[in-house]
């Protein structure tokens, strides 16, 4: 399951640009997690005391781990047309105006590079 939650370094990002969206799965900052944390399981949400968390309510040495779909959702409509961005047979990709491609990993960077870039 944990393959389904965006990397770490990609959450953390997200959480710098602004994304604030409900997620079942958490990182603990200062430990640099390499896996996400569920919290829909019964002793995590003993643990923590949320069953789905979002950055702005859950403590700040934690970072929600959106799904890769809810990345690419809430990427999406912050790049105004610069790419346009499917789910293909071996994942998502994105091509932009020069019909450059992006695939697998790389095209969530690019994203996430664009919005930061936007946000400066």
């Amino acid at each position: 399951m944990e393959k389904e939650f965006v990397i770490y370094s990609f959450a953390l990002r997200m959480k710098k640009l602004g994304y604030n969206g409900s997620c079942f799965a958490f990182y603990q900052v200062e430990n640099f997690e390499e896996k996400p944390c569920g919290v829909d399981d019964r002793d995590e949400y003993i643990r923590t005391g949320f069953a789905t968390c979002k950055n702005s309510e859950i403590p700040k040495h934690f970072t929600s781990a959106p799904t890769w779909q809810q990345a690419f959702m809430w990427l999406i409509p912050q790049i105004d047309g610069e790419f346009k961005v499917c789910l293909g047979e071996n994942g998502w990709y994105a091509y932009n105006l020069e019909n450059q491609i992006f695939e697998g990993d790389t095209t969530l960077e690019k994203l996430i590079e664009i919005v930061e870039q936007k946000q400066k």
